[in-house]
């Protein structure tokens, strides 16, 4: 147990922990989704995506779906995108009334189910029994601070250690944890410690994330939150170290590499490293999920559009443009039709209902080479975000930076909160790398025992001794 094994030819290491999961720096594209199930909540949490959402009741995306929705949208990611997993959210998806008929559902059609939780009414050690009885896989814990500071960043007192008696809970029942912790101002001095809890009970993971203005948080955000790039990479360096030591992966996500040393890129988590994160959410079929059909607890499920999305923009580019822009974007729209595909690198076979979709896409990002053609809707579907999306850019100081085509930039308010002494660009000895793997190949991640079988060969399997 904890050794590891090293292919000479691939660089393949596996180091299997305790016969339920592996470490392993093997990246794949993930398998897994994520449903909303309305953003009904029993905290308060001022940095959450979806505060005004969940303090709105008659906001369309409040209300819990239907369990007939739900499970529909389940089978919609099994037969349409060859999902394997999912992670529910709510709001709070412990106290959605058919949350155990979910679970079970998802078990029977072959997804294995997480949910997202902040653990509060799982403090009630019966109602945690019965996750477990359901078929519960693991659970994603909120974990935002320490006793007062916990309490204060979700809005509710005693909320810590109703959470610190769910995790007790959960240990004797034993089911797995994960944790996610957000990197607000409020919670910086308790990083330590949060460290600590993760260790007590066994996490599997840590996910430190950065505060982001996205989704509500676009218009809530306040400045004074916000911590300083610098102060978080002196805080979470050793603590790294110490987690990664116990066979803990760790994740930092939505921060500038820049942020932190060398040695610590390795865990910094953008938009294109969460594509090989088997944690994180499958691309295409998080474009048709994010629509506000699929948000919408009263609204009609809408037919896959996924693939076609990233056309649709194209075309919009094509009348907005110059001319000379409007006939390189009406080129690279047109050339399926006129001329062969280059070759790519091959695809997994899970990924065929994907790729059945997209045998009409070009991508445009052909200056990455060794990718799959799905990988390369990936990294498209980011470009064209980001073109859509103006909370995050890259500074003038990054445009000399040669890992600029993997990093998400910066926030813009904390550029004008804090100014740009924060960039610092990098400079790599082979150049500019658009190779989303450069530093992540050095990582070691979680893969479980239900997902060995699709993600190892046969021969890396028999090593997993």
């Amino acid at each position: 147990m904890g050794g590891g094994r090293k292919d000479s030819q691939n660089n393949i290491i596996i180091k299997n922990i305790n016969n339920d999961f592996v470490l392993t720096n093997k990246k794949l594209p993930t398998r897994r989704g994520v449903i909303w199930l309305g953003q009904t909540c029993n905290l308060n949490c001022y940095f959450c995506y979806f505060k005004e959402r969940i303090e709105d009741k008659s906001h369309p995306e409040h209300p819990f779906f239907t369990l007939t929705k739900a499970k529909e949208i389940c089978k919609i990611f099994v037969d349409d995108y060859g999902l394997n997993s999912i992670d529910i959210q709510g709001g709070e998806p412990t106290i959605y009334p058919h949350i155990f008929e979910l679970i079970e559902y998802c078990n029977k059609i072959g997804l294995k189910p997480t949910l997202i939780t902040n653990l509060i009414s799982l403090a009630n050690v019966n109602h945690a029994k019965k996750f477990k009885d359901a078929g519960i896989y693991d659970f994603l814990v909120s974990l935002q601070g320490v006793g007062e500071t916990y309490d204060k960043v979700v809005g509710k007192n005693g909320a810590f250690n109703k959470q610190m008696q769910a995790l007790e809970n959960l240990a004797n029942l034993e089911i797995p944890i994960r944790v996610n912790a957000v990197l607000s101002n409020e919670i910086i001095n308790d990083l330590e410690k949060i460290t600590q809890i993760a260790l007590d009970y066994n996490a599997r993971a840590v996910n430190f994330i950065g505060y982001n203005n996205t989704g509500d948080q676009k218009m809530l955000r306040d400045k004074y939150k916000i911590p300083y790039y610098d102060i978080i990479a002196q805080k979470l360096e050793p603590l790294i170290d110490k987690l990664e030591s116990n066979h803990i992966e760790v994740n930092l996500r939505f921060l500038p590499f820049c942020v932190v040393n060398e040695k610590y890129r390795k865990n910094i988590q953008n938009s294109t490293q969460m594509l090989y994160d088997n944690h994180e959410w499958e691309s295409s079929s998080r474009l048709w999920i994010d629509r506000p059909n699929q948000r919408r607890a009263k609204e009609d499920i809408e037919k896959r559009r996924t693939i076609y999305y990233l056309s649709r923009f194209k075309l919009h580019k094509i009348y907005r443009g110059n001319l000379r822009e409007k006939f390189i974007w009406f080129a690279k729209f047109i050339k399926p039709f006129i001329t062969f595909s280059p070759k790519y690198a091959p695809i997994p076979a899970y990924q065929k209902p994907i790729l059945e979709k997209m045998r009409f896409y070009t991508p445009d990002t052909y200056f990455r080479s060794g990718f799959s053609k799905i990988e390369h809707f990936y990294f498209e579907q980011k470009e064209v975000l980001e073109q859509l999306n103006k909370s995050k850019i890259h500074h003038q100081k990054c445009q000399s930076c040669d890992i600029k085509e993997i990093c998400d930039g910066f926030a813009c308010d904390f550029i004008d909160e804090f100014g740009s002494n924060a960039i610092k660009p990098i400079k790599i000895a082979n150049g500019k790398q658009s190779n989303p793997r450069f530093y992540l190949k050095d990582q070691l991640k979680v893969i479980e025992k239900e997902e060995w079988e699709w993600f190892f060969s046969k021969d890396e399997i028999s090593r997993i001794k």
